[in-house]
């Protein structure tokens, strides 16, 4: 998606503000006395300074926080966290919850190239171990690495910010005191300074690694330092609370050629110390991001403009459905919107008009609230058949609602359709060895009917047919299979959708196998077990005639008892089959297994 004008820099703003490359002023001694001259830029955003006494309103604790701890109070977002979600909570403290304000990063420049922006993050942002399991590890397989790449990535820049930021190769050189190996290259839209970054007079920082250089200076911000980022003020630190942050290169391994159990750190007093800390149990050294941004992006800002940013949650508004409205001429009517999600005191609103229910519509002058109200004057047979619909921004992006009919009618009560059906209510049955038949009611102003079918209850129903009919024969359908119907009742934009009915394919009954046996007396017509009926039907024929009916079992029956009388008297003998009531039948008699209408006629 797009942003909105409103948030685009203009071509010529962007070139004034094109930021320079550092400058590093270096004495060669300790004690912080080197400096440097840095631009800043702000991009993406965090949650960094906390919100104490007067300023934590009954607002921000009574807010709902969602599942990322995150809340939007009166345009600006706040982090609500617990002792449980520190890294290391000496620095919590009693309280339940503590509160931070989000705002924007705020980037040191460590060399603009013409074409990109080399940058990293002016304050410690977040407090991690370099690798939570701890053990031999290299930067590639690093647990902070992979938090850097997706968390942090996802959660301090929107889809929009993500697509400014260039994906870098990073080469991973071995400790140049003690030959620990760096590991191979990696590609990382979000990494930690190697040493050699962090002694590049290029960048700014002094190239002495054992001086106490203020150029590699920085400070916890308050959700860093509360989530366990060591802070310490001394003469070392010219009275700054610094923190020691994490550099991604090896430090000193226990065994020759084997890889580092520690990684390099810059100390508080702003030294590198080359033999580095335990990647993990080592809870307090500050994460402190870098990045290479594309210098043409119109995302970053030359100066704070005050805000929260936006953050990796920011999305386009959820809006609820426009419904269908009916009035009659000379009645006020009202639609109404609700938006959710992304930044809710800064949506804005804006009402359209259009003669179609697709294609461009006419913005209605001073309707831009979340409630759009016809005065009586307005609601004229002009306006019968027009779709009303409401565009809503969150400031970065815009979200389209469905569109509303309005029908008006001259007098009386509306006589439409209703803007709303009631569902279908769907039967399903068996037609055929491979096809079933679908049955609906008839649902009040609906001019056509979808039908849907789906694999499985949750699959995805795809449409198969539209009819006009309340009836639907599905066929070739295979054997052995579920199938899972819907059925939407549809009138233009206005619908009802059933509730899923499914059937199984048996496929045809196996052919019965027929046998007459007598037992003291008594007959009996047997036939066994006929896989896949539920029924079974017994015919008789007469001197060749038609076959008719004569009884219907159920298919759990294997056996039926009749009697046989022989007659004398005729030229021959001849059997007459009854049945134990006393119905005689002529002695041609058939057997059959039906389901699905399908008959398998065996004669004896």
């Amino acid at each position: 998606m797009e942003l909105t004008e409103s948030q685009r820099k203009s071509a010529d703003a962007q070139e004034a503000a094109n930021p320079a490359n550092p400058v590093h002023h270096c004495t060669g001694r300790n004690g912080g006395s080197d400096n440097t001259d840095w631009d800043y830029i702000y991009f993406g955003s965090y949650p960094q300074t906390e919100v104490t006494g007067a300023a934590l309103t009954a607002a921000i604790t009574g807010a709902s926080y969602d599942a990322d701890r995150d809340a939007w109070i009166g345009g600006i977002k706040y982090r609500r966290i617990q002792k449980k979600d520190t890294n290391y909570d000496i620095y919590f403290g009693d309280s339940v919850y503590r509160y931070f304000k989000w705002e924007r990063i705020r980037w040191r420049v460590l060399q603009n190239t013409g074409s990109s922006l080399l940058l990293l993050a002016d304050k410690g942002l977040d407090c991690r171990d370099y690798h939570a399991p701890g053990g031999s590890v290299t930067w590639e397989t690093s647990t902070i690495r992979s938090w850097l790449n997706t968390e942090f990535y996802h959660t301090a820049f929107t889809d929009l910010e993500q697509g400014s930021i260039e994906k870098q190769t990073i080469s991973n050189e071995d400790n140049p005191v003690y030959g620990t190996e760096g590991g191979n290259d990696t590609e990382d839209h979000i990494v930690l300074l190697s040493m050699d970054d962090a002694v590049n007079l290029d960048y700014g920082f002094c190239d002495n690694y054992g001086v106490a250089s203020a150029s590699r200076w920085i400070q916890p911000s308050d959700y860093a330092h509360v989530l366990g980022a060591y802070a310490h003020a001394s003469s070392d630190t010219g009275g700054n609370a610094n923190c020691s942050w994490w550099l991604r290169s090896p430090g000193w391994q226990q065994q020759p050629g084997s890889r580092a159990e520690n990684a390099l750190y810059v100390s508080y007093g702003g030294s590198i110390d080359v033999v580095g800390a335990a990647v993990s149990g080592n809870h307090i050294a500050a994460c402190v991001p870098a990045l290479q941004l594309h210098l043409a992006s119109e995302l970053w800002l030359s100066a704070d403009d005050g805000t929260s940013g936006y953050g990796g949650n920011a999305s386009s508004p959820v809006l609820s459905p426009l419904k269908d409205q009916q009035t009659i001429a000379g009645t006020a009517v009202t639609f109404s919107i609700t938006a959710s999600g992304g930044i809710p005191s800064a949506y804005t609103y804006q009402w359209y008009s259009a003669q179609m229910a697709q294609g461009a519509g006419t913005p209605i002058a001073g309707e831009t609230a979340s409630v759009y109200t016809i005065t009586p004057d307005k609601v004229t047979a002009s306006l019968n058949g027009s779709y009303i619909y409401c565009v809503v921004s969150n400031g970065i992006f815009e979200t389209t609602s469905s569109r509303a009919k309005l029908t008006i009618s001259a007098s009386g009560n509306p006589s439409d359709s209703p803007a709303e059906f009631p569902a279908p209510k769907l039967k399903v049955r068996l037609s055929a060895a491979n096809a079933v038949k679908l049955s609906w009611n008839k649902v009040a102003g609906a001019s056509s009917y979808i039908i849907y079918r789906a694999a499985s209850p949750k699959g995805t129903f795809k449409k198969i047919k539209m009819v006009k009919k309340t009836t639907f024969t599905n066929k070739k359908l295979k054997k052995g299979t579920t199938y899972y119907y819907k059925v939407e009742a549809r009138n233009g934009n206005r619908k009802a959708l059933s509730k899923a009915v499914s059937k199984k394919i048996t496929g045809k009954p196996s052919a019965p196998k027929l046998k007459l046996t007598a037992s003291g007396g008594r007959f009996t017509l047997s036939w066994g077990r006929i896989k896949q009926a539920d029924k079974v039907e017994i015919y008789m024929q007469a001197d060749n005639g038609r076959w008719k009916k004569w009884k219907t079992l159920s298919a759990k029956k294997k056996s039926f008892p009749i009697r046989i009388t022989i007659l004398t008297g005729t030229k021959g003998a001849l059997l007459k089959y009854g049945d134990i009531t006393g119905k005689t039948v002529l002695p041609y008699m058939a057997i059959t297994a039906t389901r699905l209408r399908l008959q398998d006629k065996i004669r004896c």
